[in-house]
């Protein structure tokens, strides 16, 4: 479900002018010191806001279905001093947009770029741009190294505010006669 609200919140942002669309390179998101990880990778400048909706950023970031240890899979990132560098330091094994594999770090990603965009805190976004707007007022967003909340997992919900979610799309994104997404 984490991963689901993460890209509600993206097209919200997007909706709202905040990101233009999903071609929006994440190098152009990223804070100054980070970018320059990537500037000399002309793959890893590629990646968009949707190859990260879509797990194809092309990253060797591999949860589940490999059999080796992969560079920024969530247990090696999470247990570095530094995430956003651990993630932007993995070697690229795909071209972006070409080959999806579940990656905790593609929506981590997209969180990190979210936080460094907007001109309030992200938990505070997220609270006024959907779960208020559905009445979710009992939930937790677990943290990333750097205090934003973690796109990747970790967002607990009640049931009945999980079901709230599935209904918000079954209908369309619009949740009593307003549209939320």
């Amino acid at each position: 479900s984490s991963k689901s609200i993460s890209s509600a919140i993206t097209g919200i942002a997007i909706d709202q002018g905040i990101l233009k669309d999903t071609a929006v390179k994440l190098a152009s998101l990223l804070p100054e010191n980070y970018r320059k990880i990537i500037e000399s990778n002309p793959l890893k400048q590629s990646i968009s806001i949707g190859n990260l909706l879509t797990m194809s950023s092309g990253l060797d970031a591999i949860d589940f279905g490999t059999d080796r240890k992969t560079a920024a899979s969530e247990d090696n990132y999470q247990n570095s001093a530094d995430w956003l560098k651990t993630v932007l330091e993995a070697p690229m094994i795909h071209t972006p947009g070409t080959h999806a594999n579940y990656s905790s770090a593609n929506p981590y990603l997209i969180g990190v770029a979210l936080a460094g965009t907007l001109h309030e805190p992200l938990n505070l976004y997220i609270d006024k741009n959907l779960f208020a707007k559905l009445g979710i007022d009992n939930y937790l967003l677990q943290n990333d190294d750097k205090k934003n909340p973690y796109f990747g997992g970790g967002m607990y919900l009640r049931s009945r505010d999980l079901l709230k979610f599935g209904l918000l799309y079954a209908s369309y994104g619009r949740w009593k006669d307003q549209q939320v997404i």
